[in-house]
């Protein structure tokens, strides 16, 4: 895994777990954070992709484990004036608390900052790495974003107490005292996961195992006392129906990473023909045009024994042929939410131009090289406009966050997506399987 996706995830607590070692001054709370701050530097270590790694923190909560030291670490930090009678030491123990909550807010926030301008400031040498660096961003905002809203919720029912015996026992009744360990999910994240599967829509499956999750969650919380389950309890439910559905989103991302391959290489291998192949991708990020050149090349000579592989895979693993992608749910599912970087005509052309010419030894005729080119420079190559899903995410995370917040993290500017020049006709399904069909 890339040192800058780690660097970039744990970051923020490096530099919270330094402001506390600044202080000379060690305690229980302080070993505590070295010692989850530590689990997270090895499972970086460790883990070789990020989804590996984010799972592996989100599973021992060590988010929030570190934060509740931290806040801990600052309350007993405190030194408290001595002479005080039971009345005003109680206050000042119910204060103390609430100032560590408040600095550690603070400086969450602060941390948070940070990282959002460093983001802003990155420059990223693929569009592969910068995918996985949005990504990574917008789950760790999400992620600190939930921890202050447990502190923020902890802040203000301490203001509202009466003395500090009053805060404890009102955490423990509603809950918030599980919520700041970390030793349970809270329902609204719970609530907010399953609203996020539905808006982001990445298959059937993974909604519906977001709705079971959340059911589940539901179920254990009308059983147990208070109304907040055992951390093991939901725990153990989830990961019985992560598994349950595991099988059927393996073959779907599978399935689907499978065709989109295809597609591009038939693209890739169509326009290493044409006139546009130094200028476009993959060629145009090779720095030498000698050596783009030889890519190119590469590209145009190799690119029909590629594809004869990636079909006798598909075949192999999901017992379908070229023409099976067409009608099978994930190609379908990705029309309907527009998420195919590529226009209907593009697809059509790769279907009954180039596929049937892409055999090794053979290149394209030549009127076949030019409607392709015609195709781009038409400003038709692409899909217009974003994919429905990823309007929604962004429409609830502007509500949410604010549009500043996105556009640091999605690195967004006004001019840099290809959808936005595309004046290709917008996908329909059922004129498309006329037209392949014809």
């Amino acid at each position: 895994m890339d040192t800058s996706i780690k660097d970039s995830t744990l970051q923020i607590y490096r530099d919270l777990f330094q402001e506390c070692k600044s202080k000379n001054k060690v305690n229980t709370k302080f070993e505590e954070m070295q010692t989850y701050l530590d689990r997270m530097e090895y499972l970086g270590n460790i883990h070789t992709d990020i989804a590996s790694f984010q799972g592996a923190l989100l599973q021992e909560d060590l988010f929030m484990k570190f934060s509740l030291a931290y806040a801990d670490f600052l309350a007993e930090s405190y030194t408290a004036p001595s002479g005080q009678s039971i009345e005003e030491n109680d206050r000042r123990l119910l204060n103390q608390n609430l100032d560590a909550l408040r600095n550690s807010l603070q400086s969450i926030e602060e941390q948070q900052q940070v990282a959002l301008k460093k983001i802003q400031n990155s420059t990223v040498d693929s569009e592969k790495r910068k995918d996985i660096l949005q990504k990574l961003a917008i789950e760790q905002f999400h992620q600190t974003d939930r921890i202050k809203k447990d502190i923020h919720n902890l802040i203000e029912l301490g203001m509202s107490s009466e003395n500090y015996p009053t805060y404890l026992r009102i955490q423990i009744e509603i809950g918030l005292d599980k919520a700041i360990e970390g030793s349970t999910i809270i329902k609204e994240n719970y609530a907010e996961e399953y609203e996020l599967a539905k808006i982001q829509n990445l298959s059937p499956y993974h909604i519906n195992r977001s709705q079971k999750i959340w059911e589940s969650y539901l179920t254990l919380s009308e059983k147990a006392p208070l109304g907040y389950p055992e951390s093991i309890d939901i725990e153990l439910d989830r990961k019985r129906i992560e598994h349950e559905f595991q099988p059927f989103i393996s073959q779907w991302q599978a399935i689907t990473e499978k065709w989109t391959s295809i597609l591009l290489n038939l693209s890739y291998w169509a326009a290493s023909q044409t006139s546009r192949a130094p200028y476009v991708e993959p060629w145009v990020i090779i720095p030498s045009m000698d050596n783009r050149k030889e890519a190119i090349e590469f590209t145009k000579h190799t690119g029909p024994g590629t594809l004869q592989q990636e079909i006798r895979q598909l075949k192999e693993n999901f017992d379908m042929d070229f023409y099976d992608i067409f009608a099978h749910e994930t190609f379908i599912h990705a029309i309907q939410d527009n998420r195919i970087e590529f226009s209907q005509e593009l697809v059509i052309h790769l279907i009954q131009d180039v596929f049937p010419n892409c055999n090794p030894n053979q290149f394209l005729p030549n009127e076949i090289i030019q409607k392709n080119q015609a195709i781009f420079e038409a400003k038709r190559y692409y899909k217009p406009g974003e994919s429905f899903s990823q309007l929604a995410y962004k429409e609830w995370f502007i509500q949410k966050h604010g549009k500043d917040t996105w556009q640091i993290l999605m690195n967004e500017t006004e001019n840099d997506q290809y959808y936005k020049h595309s004046i290709a006709e917008h996908w329909q399904y059922e004129t498309f399987l006329n037209s392949i069909q014809s």
